[in-house]
């Protein structure tokens, strides 16, 4: 607890993203890495294959950009430093440990960007805004924050099902009128949004994400289940899959445990 405290006192950050709850997760899923890195060592090792196999049909050196950077786990930060001629690391919140890596390559960024862009119409008019003010600021593509004809490859890390989790329990706590219904398809459109940010880029795009969710009961009897390759048609691109245990038996209660199936994904050009 100590050190997740002084986490949060010296971490640079928006006001939005401690209001909406993006530096306590980021120092949270810190600590879960810590705990469970042997279960993890699998998940991170197909992630590093799955970006490997992406750079090799990539062909230009000029710019590579990661959203969703997060502590640089599912990425060889100094294979790509080493690649391109520069490299951005966006998110919301950037973390002491990713800071010092990053401080060992002359051209690594980092960039604090909201890869949604809601967070701060929520911070600054949330709690007012008509539901189809809340409608409309989901459906709206986030601009690239870099020149997207600039940038030769980019990757999105295991961001996609996150979009929606602190927006939507932000407008749950703030905003309790609107019906799950509601959240639920705002949800969906900051996801469809992300993707098709991702498709306006030029370069080589690789999308790794969590395909599906599930959450077992000690005798692996399902509880949850969420599909997300179903819903925006991630299997029909991917080019690998595999299981990754991110909350092992003692993260949970009553011993359950949350497993994701991931995919790696050659994500096509052009919006939906």
């Amino acid at each position: 607890m100590l050190l997740e405290a002084w986490e949060w006192l010296r971490t640079p950050c928006s006001r939005q993203a401690r209001r909406l709850g993006y530096l306590g997760e980021a120092i949270a899923f810190a600590g879960r890495h810590r705990r469970c890195a042997m279960e993890w060592r699998e998940h991170l090792t197909q992630c590093h294959s799955a970006v490997r196999k992406s750079l090799a049909c990539c062909t230009g050196h000029r710019t590579a950009l990661v959203m969703g950077a997060g502590l640089a786990l599912e990425y060889p930060l100094a294979e790509l430093a080493a690649r391109f001629d520069r490299v951005i690391l966006a998110d919301m919140v950037h973390l002491r440990p990713l800071r010092d890596e990053a401080s060992r390559h002359a051209n690594v960024l980092l960039l604090e960007a909201d890869i949604t862009a809601i967070s701060r119409h929520l911070v600054e008019g949330g709690d007012a805004a008509t539901p189809g003010q809340l409608e409309a600021w989901s459906r709206t593509t986030p601009s690239s924050p870099l020149d997207p004809q600039g940038i030769d490859w980019v990757l999105s890390a295991n961001l996609l099902s996150q979009l929606p989790l602190l927006p939507v329990a932000w407008l749950s706590r703030h905003r309790p009128e609107l019906d799950d219904a509601f959240l639920e398809n705002l949800g969906r459109n900051l996801m469809q949004g992300h993707l098709d940010l991702l498709a306006s880029f030029d370069g080589e795009r690789c999308l790794i994400a969590d395909a599906e969710h599930r959450l077992l009961d000690d005798s692996d009897k399902p509880l949850e289940h969420s599909d997300f390759a179903a819903a925006f048609g991630l299997d029909e691109h991917a080019y690998a899959s595999w299981l990754w245990p991110i909350a092992p038996p003692g993260e949970l209660a009553r011993g359950w445990r949350r497993e994701h199936r991931m995919v790696a994904c050659h994500w096509p050009g052009g919006t939906r």
